[in-house]
């Protein structure tokens, strides 16, 4: 009786260890790689930006005609602002700009003789929509401008060193190099006119310009 439950016991091993054998291994299931969040626009930001200005200015200088002529020259200074990503590609914002310059230029009249104009600083504050393709972000800008200009007519014998207000509008381009560094290119035309009603004599009666644009940026 003991051979015979040995053997039973011995015949019972073997048939489980090849009915195990003959089973699938067990694996555990996959772990899902963790989320990368998406890029977004939306923060604060503040940045640099440099560039080139020309355009034209009218100046008052007491004849029955103004005196028009071409300016130009560069522009450096800083910018600051918020953007706000919907949960689409739609991104609207608002920003400002403040820029040291030295945009000037000068014209002859056959009567009054020369007069020169100098815009010594400028700035802006605007709101921009604009479409991001992930880390590209096209926008268009629009807002109130103004400059600090001085002009002199040695004619007239006038000196006007006031600060015009117009509008700006234009667009650009960023582009996100990490989730902060953001460097972007920009083009804007800008109309600053004299609305102070007086129409002196010295008096910038309107200030055009272009100004193309470079600049990095940081978002927080």
């Amino acid at each position: 009786m003991l051979k015979f439950v040995t053997g039973v016991a011995a015949l019972a091993l073997s048939m489980g260890g090849a009915i195990a054998a003959d089973l699938p291994a067990y694996e555990p299931p996959p772990v899902a790689p963790a989320a990368v969040p998406a890029f977004t626009w939306t923060g604060f930001y503040i940045g640099a930006q440099g560039g080139w200005a020309w355009g034209n200015t009218e100046v008052n200088i007491g004849a029955p005609d103004d005196t028009e002529f071409d300016i130009d020259g560069w522009v450096v200074g800083g910018f600051g602002g918020y953007n706000y990503q919907f949960a689409s590609p739609l991104v609207v914002g608002i920003e400002g700009d403040l820029e040291a310059a030295s945009i000037d230029g000068s014209g002859d009249d056959p009567v009054f003789g020369s007069v020169d104009t100098d815009v010594q600083l400028q700035g802006s504050i605007r709101t921009r929509l604009g479409y991001a393709f992930d880390r590209v972000l096209p926008y268009i800008t629009t807002g109130v401008a103004f400059a600090k200009a001085d002009t002199d007519s040695a004619a007239a014998g006038e000196s006007d060193d006031d600060v015009e207000w117009g509008w700006t509008a234009g667009g650009g381009i960023e582009f996100a190099a990490t989730d902060h560094l953001f460097v972007r290119g920009e083009y804007r035309f800008t109309d600053l006119g004299d609305f102070d009603n007086d129409d002196n004599t010295g008096d910038i009666e309107d200030l055009r310009t272009h100004t193309v644009r470079v600049g990095a940026g940081w978002k927080f």
